[in-house]
């Protein structure tokens, strides 16, 4: 250490000085390869400068020495998971278990990893080991494996057994009461999920995500109904956190807007998304425009000539706008007898962000065969999930960002577009407590941008492809729904089927925001629900571009 010295050393790093800590650090390991502290600093620099391909560098150099050491092997897994790379995670469990297959907790470990590397049906099996080996709280492993079979897998006789399994070694575990109470609310069983949600509030009366779902339940029509006392009164509570406050802020606002109290109702909306924006990452509309501008950019008319595939497969995917009707139209397709609902599958989610991120940069490494590969994992992606589906509607809004890339792979895949009035669907994304990956969502200006490149994408779609996108637009919907109904099976080359007109009837599993909607005939309160904030509207869009 003739350099400088490890007491100064890790002053500069109490200091948050990584830049001059990592040169000093590096420069002694060139004299002393295996000092364990100075490899240890160093380390903890690029965790905290978020440099984590460099710390899963050298933490996989060492483990590659101790595989059996469990530490090391935690702390690499966490490191490739904080990278984003699950598949390296399970990995390292993988081989620690080599040499201490009995160790239950790595057992989890390995799963929970399998899980998010996309591995389900290993992670369910690893799951069952660990339950084998009489793991503590096996309830917790039972939630994990439900979630798997509903999320994934798409098996939800599978997913209720192992929540009633659950339940039996522990009847008062409220995420298993929670998950099937989802499970039920998403099935249109909303009489039991009402009863499971009450059961975790006896347990619980501070249980602020399931009051809030209650309260998504119930329909209100007097501001002075106990649940919204009781959402109130949680607001006051100094023990309630900050990030659980938000859910009870939006179902105050929906509340209140169904008492047709809007003024109050936009106010608790606005909390909520102040609120909410706090713990997302930042939306920039600089780079969202960027993104957009290098799509359109990337995937040219020349660049689809010299990549498209032959193949013959037909997937139809329903894109567009967050809370702009795909769900709606979803649900109408799979009321006919050829068509089954797939819903938000993550297909082409997951494998550009493990295979092509950043996207688009890296679409240049594509080769025609590397797509027609990527087409067969798609349709066997599909036929593992629905192997008796005839046709499967892939129900991804943002899939529209993908849509050059999904017709380079199948040439004949068909694409409705779901549109409605703007400011109604600025409105219900605004109301609603979306993923931090919707991050554009906390802010009325920040929507209307993302819905304008969206169209502004969109457009170049249609320009490359204009005969494989069907418009459906929700308000024409509303007023005119078997025609429209006519035209979108007339599109997808179907025969029409009264069946489809009621859609609210099909006993189907409906993951999304509107799962109550859906379950209901077609109504026209959502149309032309801005007028009651035009006030609102007016203050936080001055000098939107309508053009879109």
């Amino acid at each position: 250490m003739s350099t400088i010295k490890l007491h100064e050393l890790e002053k500069l790093i109490f200091h948050k000085q990584f830049v001059e800590a990592e040169v000093a650090c590096q420069k002694i390991l060139r004299d002393d390869a295996d000092n364990p502290r100075i490899t240890e600093l160093l380390i903890y620099i690029y965790l905290q400068t978020q440099q984590y391909s460099h710390a899963s560098e050298i933490l996989q150099k060492l483990f590659s020495k101790e595989t059996s050491n469990r530490g090391l092997c935690d702390k690499l897994a966490k490191v490739c998971a904080l990278n984003g790379d699950h598949r390296q995670a399970s990995d390292c469990y993988k081989q620690y278990l080599q040499t201490t297959p009995m160790d239950v907790e790595a057992i989890y470990n390995y799963a929970f990893n399998l899980r998010h590397a996309g591995k389900f049906h290993q992670s369910i099996e690893q799951y069952e080991k660990a339950l084998s080996l009489n793991i503590s709280q096996p309830e917790e492993v039972l939630v994990n494996v439900a979630v798997i079979y509903t999320d994934h897998l798409r098996d939800d006789d599978k997913a209720e057994a192992m929540l009633l399994r659950a339940l039996k070694f522990n009847p008062k575990y409220i995420p298993a009461l929670f998950n099937l109470a989802n499970l039920d609310e998403q099935r249109g069983r909303k009489a039991t999920a009402t009863k499971h949600f009450q059961t975790i509030l006896g347990l619980d009366p501070k249980h602020s995500t399931t009051l809030a779902r209650l309260a998504d339940l119930t329909t209100f029509s007097d501001s002075t109904d106990p649940i919204i006392l009781h959402m109130e009164k949680m607001l006051l509570s100094h023990r309630l956190e900050s990030r659980d406050k938000i859910d009870i802020l939006f179902a105050l606002g929906k509340a209140f807007d169904q008492c047709k109290q809007y003024t109050k109702a936009f106010e608790y909306y606005v909390l909520a998304n102040r609120l909410n924006a706090k713990f997302n990452p930042r939306f920039s509309v600089t780079e969202f425009t960027h993104l957009v501008e290098q799509i359109i950019s990337v995937f040219s008319a020349d660049w689809l000539a010299k990549n498209q595939t032959s193949d013959t497969y037909q997937p139809i995917f329903i894109c567009g706008m967050f809370r702009s009707g795909s769900t709606l139209a979803e649900q109408i397709l799979a009321s006919h007898p050829k068509m089954t609902a797939g819903g938000e599958l993550e297909f082409f989610v997951r494998h550009i962000a493990s295979e092509l991120s950043p996207f688009p940069n890296n679409v240049s490494l594509l080769t025609k065969n590397k797509l027609k590969n990527v087409g067969k994992l798609y349709q066997q992606y599909i036929i593992q999930r629905f192997p008796e589906a005839d046709k499967v509607t892939d129900k991804r809004p943002d899939n529209f960002l993908y849509l050059g890339l999904i017709k380079a792979i199948f040439p004949h895949a068909k694409i409705i577009f779901t549109q409605r009035e703007p400011l109604d669907n600025f409105l219900s994304v605004y109301f609603q407590h979306l993923s931090p990956s919707m991050n554009y969502a906390t802010d009325l200006p920040n929507i209307a941008h993302y819905y304008s490149q969206q169209n502004r994408l969109m457009d170049h779609w249609k320009s490359l492809f204009p005969d494989s996108i069907y418009t459906l637009n929700y308000d024409e919907l509303i007023s005119r729904p078997e025609d429209k109904i006519k035209e979108m099976l007339n599109f997808l080359g179907l025969e029409w089927n009264a069946d489809c007109l009621n859609f609210y009837q099909l006993d189907n599993t409906v993951k999304t925001a509107s799962v109550l909607q859906v379950r209901q005939p077609l109504y026209k309160t959502s149309s032309g629900r801005w007028k009651n904030y035009e006030t609102q509207l007016l203050a936080n869009l001055p000098d939107f571009d309508f053009k879109y």
